[in-house]
């Protein structure tokens, strides 16, 4: 009975050093878990981190780009094969020019001239020649319309007569009134004459 007691002591001696073997070999694999992960989170921070600042660089070069190219628009202008007057030239005439050729243009509508003949005249659309009429005119536009002007004013071109088309005027309302009366008189001379026949 004592050997039994003791192996039954032994044995359960033996189990709780298994039991904490085990219990001090999980803490050990979790700590290295974690240890893992916090390197593979730092090494993930750390390529993020590179990335970000590969974009602040790339984001920097296209500003100072930028800026050189501003502060020197005759290379600028030369790298894209244009002239260094056109790419300091204003886009629209200035004001007293543009207010001028609007006024003549307006001037020109107002005598009969239509749109569609007026940009024939100046070779240039519709859209443009609104644009000039409501004093809006392009530095590039000012002597295109400035000639034809010129050939209205010499009498080099001639405004077109409008056609008339459509159906005919039809009578007046003085004219109506007329036809009604004379046909109320008919009317009534009629009358007279069918009672005549009754009696």
């Amino acid at each position: 009975m004592a050997t039994a007691t003791a192996t039954k002591k032994l044995t359960d001696q033996t189990d709780e050093a298994t039991e904490a073997i085990k219990r001090a070999s999980g803490k050990q694999s979790a700590s290295k878990s974690r240890a893992g992960t916090r390197r593979t989170t730092g090494a993930s921070n750390a390529a993020t981190a590179k990335k970000s600042a590969a974009r602040k660089t790339q984001a920097h070069a296209k500003r100072d780009t930028k800026d050189q190219a501003k502060a020197q628009p005759e290379a600028q202008a030369q790298a894209e094969g244009q002239t260094v007057e056109s790419a300091s030239t204003p886009r629209y005439a200035p004001e007293d020019v543009t207010q001028r050729l609007g006024a003549a243009i307006a001037a020109l509508r107002g005598e009969g001239w239509s749109r569609p003949n007026l940009a024939e005249v100046f070779q240039m659309t519709q859209s443009a020649l609104w644009r000039v009429e409501n004093g809006r005119t392009r530095t590039d536009e000012v002597d295109v319309v400035q000639t034809g002007l010129d050939k209205i004013e010499k009498g080099e071109v001639t405004k077109p007569e409008r056609k008339t088309g459509g159906r005919p005027a039809g009578p007046s309302n003085a004219d109506l009134l007329a036809k009604i009366t004379e046909l109320e008189s008919k009317v009534d001379a009629l009358t007279e004459l069918v009672k005549a026949l009754n009696k």
